[in-house]
């Protein structure tokens, strides 16, 4: 999907992951406002500071670690699988005139990182695509120091676990799934990771799908054009 179809979607952030309405829902607050208090929430659930290594795992389109780059002077590494996503991500430097800040946005499995050590490491949106959560949390706890943080946002379900609805699976989630608690946590504990803290934003995703939803329909005719009727 071209990433003018996100744009038209997804507003001026191009985050495409649940938004933190803060204010109480979008009679209170903008998608990009909701989108910018998800991203300072994660923010200080990292304890961001001078000496820290930081890397974001699945970085979409780099919102997230191009505004830490404007406040903090740290080596920041985002991997992702998709050339478009880097693409864009690089784009989005350009344009914050960030040339010059400690980033590296690579097109890499997160899994095929190796013999390196960071102090926090930060994944939005990107654990619903993993296979094992076993060998996920793993990783991270392979990756991370001693001391280090790990702040891992997923959106998962308050039901037992089950097959996801065959709809989303093919046409907007492939190979994807919204895990329990209870596969979840023991991955965790068998990882040798400590959870200290757990948020769930009940209708956090319920805010933000409308507003995708009413930007979507706003530009249907356009995005009509650019993909053909039955995409839309």
């Amino acid at each position: 999907i071209p990433s003018q179809v996100y744009k038209e979607m997804l507003g001026d952030s191009m985050i495409y992951s649940c938004a933190y309405w803060d204010q109480g829902g979008p009679d209170k607050q903008t998608l990009t406002e909701a989108q910018n208090a998800k991203i300072n929430f994660l923010k200080k659930k990292l304890l961001l500071n001078k000496s820290d290594k930081l890397l974001e795992v699945g970085f979409g389109n780099g919102s997230f670690l191009l505004n830490i780059a404007e406040e903090h002077n740290i080596p920041l590494h985002g991997v992702s699988l998709s050339e478009e996503q880097t693409k864009i991500a690089k784009e989005k430097q350009k344009e914050k005139n960030l040339d010059n800040a400690n980033i590296i946005f690579e097109v890499k499995d997160f899994k095929d990182i190796k013999d390196k050590k960071f102090t926090k490491i930060c994944s939005i949106g990107q654990m619903e695509h993993s296979l094992s959560y076993k060998d996920y949390f793993k990783q991270i706890y392979d990756l991370l120091t001693e001391n280090g943080i790990a702040v891992i946002h997923y959106i998962g379900s308050n039901t037992i676990p089950r097959a996801e609805n065959e709809f989303i699976q093919k046409y907007v989630f492939p190979f994807g799934r919204c895990p329990s608690f209870s596969e979840v946590i023991p991955a965790i504990e068998k990882s040798g990771l400590i959870l200290a803290d757990v948020d769930v934003w009940r209708k956090h995703y319920f805010f933000t799908l409308l507003q995708w939803h009413k930007n979507f329909m706003n530009k249907k005719e356009k995005i009509t054009k650019l993909m053909g009727e039955k995409f839309t």
